[in-house]
């Protein structure tokens, strides 16, 4: 999802393409940004999906990104974040691990608008478990170091847009309600830019 992200999206985009697992589709939908974020992908339209609508917010432009997927696995990546090279592919594998594995979260760098890095968040410090316990006591959910399978998306309906800006800690606690087995993978491999 990107709304008025022109600065940040390119190095989002980059971090998506330069993944050691390449088998992967790219989908912006661009939330109704006044900025110049269409004409800074323009070097990117032969790689990319771009999509875009009028503004409803992350919730509904994540929905309409899942829509399109062809992947049996979704991945998420706010327009000012960015993933590090190796994020997909160790995630793939944890599923691989255990095919039970229903949602798989690492942890990640909180950076500031430079990309220089505040700290590092390893959340199953305080929570082990990534279970509805955890996400209650501690909302450690962050869409961009989430990757779930397609059908928990379609099984739970998508992204509640009533809830902004905790749409993504809504969805897990539904996902954990339901049943879905959640895990760690314990390396940070994602970075959330925090603003001032």
């Amino acid at each position: 999802p990107a709304y008025n992200g022109d600065r940040y999206i390119v190095q989002a985009v980059e971090s998506a393409l330069s993944q050691t697992f390449t088998d992967l589709e790219i989908i912006v939908v661009d939330d109704g940004s006044t900025d110049g974020t269409h004409q800074v992908l323009h070097p990117y339209l032969d790689r990319i999906r771009y999509i875009y609508q009028e503004n409803q917010g992350a919730a509904a432009a994540r929905n309409r990104a899942c829509e399109l997927a062809q992947g049996e696995f979704l991945a998420f990546l706010d327009a000012d974040d960015y993933f590090l090279p190796s994020k997909l592919e160790k995630q793939l594998a944890c599923f691989d691990v255990d095919p039970a594995l229903d949602m798989v979260q690492t942890g990640w760098f909180i950076v500031n608008k430079k990309g220089q890095n505040i700290s590092a968040v390893k959340p199953w410090e305080q929570a082990p478990k990534l279970d509805l316990e955890s996400f209650i006591l501690y909302k450690c959910v962050r869409p961009s170091a989430m990757m779930l399978r397609r059908k928990w998306w379609e099984k739970l309906g998508g992204f509640d847009s009533q809830f902004p800006p905790t749409e993504d800690l809504d969805f897990a606690l539904r996902l954990a309600l339901k049943g879905g087995k959640a895990a760690w993978l314990e390396e940070i491999l994602t970075c959330y830019r925090q603003h001032n």
